[in-house]
Parts: C-alpha cells; structure tokens; sequence
C-alpha cells in the first residue's frame, strides 16, 4: 500500500499527486491554444500577449525570375531617299545604248521637307549621239497642320539638243492641300520667279508666274500613281509660256530589298523653242531601290 502524508489535514499520494499536476498543465496549455485558433486577433489583442512581428515571404534569387521582354523602340530616320536605273543597247547592223538613271533625296526639317532630285538621260544610236540631258530639282516645302503651305524650288537643267546650253529657274510661292487622306494626296500650287537661258539666242532673264498641280494616289498597299503638272507664264507676255509634265507609277517588287519597278513619262514644252521642236518627250523603264 502506498504510504500517505498528513498535512494541514489534506492526504495526499505523492507519485498519484505528481501525475495529476502533469495532466493539469497539459490540459491548460491545450485550451490556450485553442483559444488562439477559435478567437484569434481577439485573443492576441489581450494585454500582456506580444505580436510576433511578420515574416516576409521568401524572395526567390533575381536571376530565377524571368526578364521583361524590352522594348525596342526603332528611331525613325528623318531622311529618305531612292536610287533608280534603265539600261538599255543593241549590238549588230544597229549599234543601241540607252542609259537613264538618277536619285531623289529627302530630309525632314524643323519646318517642313526638303527635296533634291536628279535625272540623267543619254542615248547613242549607230554611234550617234541623238539625246543627252541632264536636270536637277532642289525644293523646300513648309508643312504643317494647315492646308495652306509655301515653297521655294529652284532647278537646273542642262539639254545638248536645245537651243540654249542650259536654263536655271527659280521660284516660291504657296501650296494648298486640296485632299489630304491616308492614300490620295491632291495640290494646288500658284506663285512667282524667274528663268535664265546660256548659250542661246536670247541670253536674258524672263520673269514667269506659276500655276501648278501635284497628284499623289496610293492605288493599292503595293501601287503608288504621281502626276505633277507645272505651267510656267512669261509675265510681260502670257502668250509665251513653259510647260512641264511629270508622270511615274510604281510598283514594289520585294519588301526585304526595297525593289521597286518605276515607268516614267516626262514632258518639257516651250512655245519659244529657238528654231527647234517645241516639245520634248522622254519615258523610261526602271529599276528603283529605297535606301
């Protein structure tokens, strides 16, 4: 039998005592925990309970995570510009060789655009020399939100098989958009300047009004129509006149190489010709590269 103690007039057990207080403690820190789940931040709110501070989540290594693609944002080139190129010749009874070629040059300004064109012809037939010009076209246009707009054109041009040697022209004046869409573009153009003949019969400055038209349609995304029509008044006399016509269509041949074939018709008339035909006709067939 297990011996008892008497104290204050308790009887107790010893070992029966300690299993008892081992059970007791046990029970009390099982309902405090379950008075942390069932109440919570109730329960964490009571004074005397401390909050452990949270703990961040863990962060995988930066080079776990995968890059945001970058965007790459192409700079547009504020210039543009064109080679293009017709070749042509016959060997045999009839000795053939025909060459056109020349470039178109643009750069965008702070206010509007400037051009430069060239054009270059020469043609030997039976080792004769039957056509061999050269003309060059420099223009800058102010554009802007308006449809109204001005110009200033000068140009150069230089013909073997004319009167003169050669003419230089210029003028200015003022541009307005008549249609202004996403695939035609129509302008009208009036204003005022001069031209000077060397080497001719009338070596003296004429001063000539302008009256002029610019047609540009994009047929379709791969076809592209321009017409340019420029009539060119002598100011003390309207009955003498110049005029000039320009007409190319263009179609793009391949996308990666910017290939394009190009049929052109120009036409140079001048009432006052020296002796000579008044007009002169010239077409041509080319290759054109967009640089």
């Amino acid at each position: 039998m297990t011996p008892l103690t008497r104290h204050n007039g308790l009887v107790a057990s010893l070992p029966a005592g300690s299993f008892v207080l081992r059970r007791l403690g046990l029970l009390a820190g099982v309902l405090m925990l379950s008075g942390t789940v069932l109440l919570g931040e109730d329960f964490l709110d009571q004074p005397g309970v401390e909050r452990l501070p949270a703990v961040e989540p863990l962060a995988g290594p930066a080079w776990l995570k995968p890059a945001d693609d970058l965007v790459v944002v192409e700079a547009k080139k504020p210039w543009s510009g064109s080679l293009e190129m017709g070749l042509n010749g016959s060997e045999g009874n009839a000795v053939n060789f025909n060459l056109y070629t020349g470039f178109d040059f643009e750069v965008q300004t702070p206010g509007g655009v400037f051009e430069v064109g060239f054009d270059y012809a020469r043609v030997n037939s039976s080792g004769l020399k039957t056509d061999h010009h050269a003309l060059l076209d420099m223009e800058h246009q102010w554009v802007g939100p308006s449809r109204l707009g001005g110009f200033v054109h000068f140009a150069f041009d230089y013909d073997e098989f004319k009167a003169f040697d050669s003419r230089i022209s210029a003028n200015g004046g003022l541009d307005y958009h008549l249609v202004r869409t996403d695939w035609t573009e129509l302008i009208g153009r009036w204003g005022a300047g001069f031209s000077h003949e060397f080497g001719g019969p009338t070596n003296r400055t004429v001063p000539e009004a302008l009256f002029g038209m610019k047609l540009e349609r994009q047929v379709t995304a791969r076809q592209q129509f321009e017409m340019e029509v420029q009539y060119f008044p002598d100011w003390s006399r309207f009955a003498d006149f110049r005029l000039e016509a320009d007409v190319g269509w263009q179609i793009r041949l391949a996308e990666i190489r910017d290939l394009n074939l190009k049929f052109e018709l120009n036409d140079r008339y001048d009432n006052t010709p020296g002796g000579l035909l008044p007009n002169d006709v010239t077409y041509a067939v080319l290759l054109l590269w967009d640089l």
